[in-house]
């Protein structure tokens, strides 16, 4: 992988959690191909705290009629997660933060995942 950076290996790509995580690095590829204007980046974020609004930008970036989603709930809302290790989430968010930094700016916004938790 190193002596060629067009080898592919499903098993990288599958395990590749810690790039899959570089949301930066996976639009650029993007960005290279489309304009700006013509992505809309939401957060799970905000569709779990502001459903109804999330989905209704959404609906308006596409132009298409706002959906009905008054019966809409949450998935999973009642499986426990267990905290995170502190070690590990320090570590995390180190590796993390120059990466969250730069989506926070294209965003034009915080994002706050590092003091969560």
């Amino acid at each position: 992988m190193l002596a060629d950076e067009r080898y592919h290996s499903i098993h990288r790509q599958d395990h590749s959690y810690l790039a899959r995580g570089c949301y930066m690095d996976q639009l650029d590829g993007w960005l290279a191909l489309f304009p700006r204007e013509q992505f809309l980046i939401l957060l799970m974020d905000d569709l779990a705290r502001e459903p109804e609004r999330t989905i209704r930008q959404l609906t308006d970036f596409l132009e298409i009629p706002p959906l009905d989603n008054a019966g809409v709930k949450k998935a999973n809302e009642s499986i426990e997660i267990e905290p995170m290790e502190k070690e590990v989430r320090a570590r995390l968010t180190e590796y993390f933060r120059p990466h969250n930094a730069r989506l926070e700016e294209f965003l034009g916004r915080p994002l706050d995942w590092d003091r969560q938790g």
